[in-house]
C-alpha cells in the first residue's frame, strides 16, 4: 500500500492506482483504489458504509426544520468498528454515541427501547445485588465486620439479612476480625434494599442517627428475625433513626426499644409504610415524648403531620409545603432565588438552563427549553438554545446552518450557504472553507463551535 504513495502524481492526497493525475484516489481512501469514487477504495480512511467510503456513519438522528427538534433517522446506521450497520450483531449493544459494543462502561446499565439494546447512564450508582449476612460467603458470620464490610461497597440491594452486632465495634480475637472503623460503615449508604431484614445492636457512640441506612428505601421482611421482626434496632445511644428514604416494609414486625435517647420513633406513621395488616410496631423504653419535647428534639416545622426520621427537612416523612429533592422547603425560587423554579405537584423544579431568569416574575412554565418565558441566548422556533443550529445533520445529506438576527432568533442560511451564513441571502454565506463532513465538526471562520445541546449533538453559530 505505501508503494502507491511514491509513484502518485503530485495533485493526488498520497493515494493512487497509477502515476498520472487522472489516477487519483478519493481522499476517503486509506489506501489504493480501483477508481476516483469513494465507493472504489480498497481500504477505508474512517467507515465503510456498504460499498462507500464516509468521514461518519449515516446519522441516528437528524434535525427537523418543522418542529425545531432532532427526530430519528430512518436512514440512520450504527458504528462497528470502521463499518456501518443498520443492527448491531446479536448479542452487541448501543452506546449513547451510537457504536456497537460487547459490554455497557461500568457507569451505565442495559436497557431494552424499541426492541434495541441499549447502554443507559446509571442514575446514581448502578445497580448491584449483593450477598447479605449468613447467605453464600457470609453463611457462617454473625455480623457485618472489619474483615467483610468491604464486600458491600457499592451494593445497592442486599440478598438477605443485614446484622449489625456489638462484637463487629469491638473486634473478635478467637477469629481475629480487628474492630470495626465508624467510618467503614459510609460504604452502606449505596443500600437502597434489604429483602430480609435488618438487625442494629450497635453503633458507634459519636453518631446521632443511622447515617449509613438513609438511602435506604424497602425491607422486603421476606426472613425475619425470630420469625418476627424485619427491623430491629435495640439498645443503641442515637438519637434519631435518620432513615430518611425508607418508604416500605413489606412484611414482619418493627421493634425499636432500649435507644434511652432516642426520639422522633413515635411520630412516624409505621402504619403507611407496612405492606400487610397484620404488622405491628414495639417502640418501647426509648426516650420520653416529654424529655424529647423539653428538649427541642421535635420535628421541624416544615414538616407534615407523617411525622420526621430526625430534626432536619431532609427528615419530614411529607412536607408541609413543598420539597426541593428530598429536603423540605417553605417555597419554591418561582419568582427570585437561584435557581429559578416552577412548581409541579408541590415539588420545586429547576427551569431549563437555557431560560433567562425574570425579575421578580415567572421564569418558565414548565419542564425544558421550551417553557421558557423569556431565552437566555437564542431562540430556535419554540426552543431556547445555548447557539443557532449549525452544520447538524438534516434530511437527504444536507446540514442544516442558521444564523440568528438582531432580536437573537434563528433563521434559516439561503440553501447554497454550504458553510453556514452570518445573515440572510447569498450575500450572507459563509466564505468557502474546507469541506465540512455529513456532522461537522471542523471550525469555519472562527465562526463554529462543537457543543452539545439537550435536543441532540451537532455544531452551533456563536455571535
Amino acid at each position: 500500500v505505501s508503494s502507491t504513495k511514491v509513484i502518485c502524481a503530485q495533485q493526488c492526497s498520497g493515494r493512487c492506482r497509477g502515476r498520472s493525475p487522472s489516477d487519483c484516489c478519493h481522499n476517503q481512501c486509506a489506501a489504493g483504489c480501483t477508481g476516483p469514487r469513494e465507493s472504489d477504495c480498497l481500504v477505508c480512511r474512517r467507515f465503510r458504509d456498504e460499498a462507500t467510503c464516509k468521514d461518519t456513519c449515516p446519522p441516528l438522528m437528524l434535525y427537523n426544520p418543522t418542529t425545531y427538534q432532532m427526530d430519528v433517522n430512518p436512514l440512520g446506521k450504527y458504528s462497528f468498528g470502521a463499518t456501518c450497520v443498520k443492527k448491531c450483531p446479536r448479542n452487541y449493544v448501543v452506546t449513547d454515541h451510537g457504536s456497537c459494543v460487547r459490554a455497557c462502561s461500568s457507569d451505565s446499565y442495559e436497557v431494552e427501547e424499541d426492541g434495541v439494546r441499549k447502554c443507559k447512564k446509571c442514575d446514581g450508582p448502578c445497580g448491584k445485588v449483593c450477598s447479605g449476612i449468613g447467605i453464600g460467603e457470609f453463611k457462617d458470620t454473625l455480623s457485618i465486620n472489619a474483615t467483610n464490610i468491604r464486600h458491600f461497597r457499592n451494593c445497592t440491594s442486599i440478598s438477605g439479612d443485614l446484622h449489625i452486632l456489638p462484637v463487629a465495634f469491638r473486634g473478635d480475637s478467637f477469629t481475629r476480625t480487628p474492630p470495626l472503623d465508624p467510618k467503614e460503615l459510609d460504604i452502606l449508604k449505596t443500600v437502597k434494599e434489604i429483602t430480609g431484614f435488618l438487625l442494629i445492636q450497635a453503633w458507634p457512640e459519636n453518631r446521632t442517627g443511622l447515617h449509613a441506612f438513609e438511602n435506604l428505601e424497602i425491607i422486603r421482611g421476606r426472613t425475619k428475625q425470630h420469625g418476627q421482626f424485619s427491623l430491629a434496632v435495640v439498645g443503641l445511644d442515637i438519637a434519631s433513626l435518620g432513615l430518611r428514604s425508607l418508604k416500605e416494609i413489606s412484611d414482619g414486625d418493627v421493634i425499636v426499644s432500649g435507644n434511652r435517647n432516642l426520639c422522633y420513633a413515635n411520630t412516624i406513621s409505621w402504619k403507611k409504610l407496612f405492606g400487610t395488616a397484620s404488622q405491628k410496631t414495639k417502640i418501647i423504653n426509648n426516650r420520653s415524648e416529654k424529655e424529647c419535647k423539653a428538649t427541642g428534639h421535635v420535628c421541624n416545622p416544615l414538616c407534615s403531620s407523617e411525622g420526621c426520621w430526625g430534626p432536619e427537612p431532609k427528615d419530614c416523612v411529607s412536607c408541609r409545603n413543598f420539597s426541593r429533592g428530598k429536603e423540605c422547603v417553605e417555597k419554591c425560587n418561582v419568582l427570585e432565588g437561584e435557581p429559578r423554579e416552577f412548581v409541579e405537584n408541590a415539588q420545586c423544579v429547576q427551569c431549563h438552563p437555557e431560560c433567562l431568569p425574570q425579575v421578580k416574575n415567572v421564569t418558565c412554565m414548565g419542564r425544558g427549553p421550551g417553557s421558557c418565558v423569556r431565552c437566555a441566548h437564542y431562540i430556535d422556533g419554540p426552543h431556547c438554545v445555548k447557539t443557532c443550529p449549525a452544520g447538524i445533520a438534516g434530511e437527504n445529506s444536507t446540514l442544516i446552518w442558521k444564523f440568528a438576527d438582531a432580536n437573537h432568533v434563528c433563521h434559516l442560511c439561503h440553501p447554497n450557504c454550504t458553510y453556514g451564513c452570518a445573515g440572510p441571502g447569498l450575500e450572507g454565506c459563509a466564505p468557502n472553507g474546507p469541506r465540512i463532513p455529513s456532522i461537522a465538526t471542523g471550525i469555519v471562520g472562527g465562526l463554529f463551535l462543537v457543543v452539545v445541546l439537550g435536543l441532540g449533538v451537532g455544531l452551533y453559530l456563536r455571535r
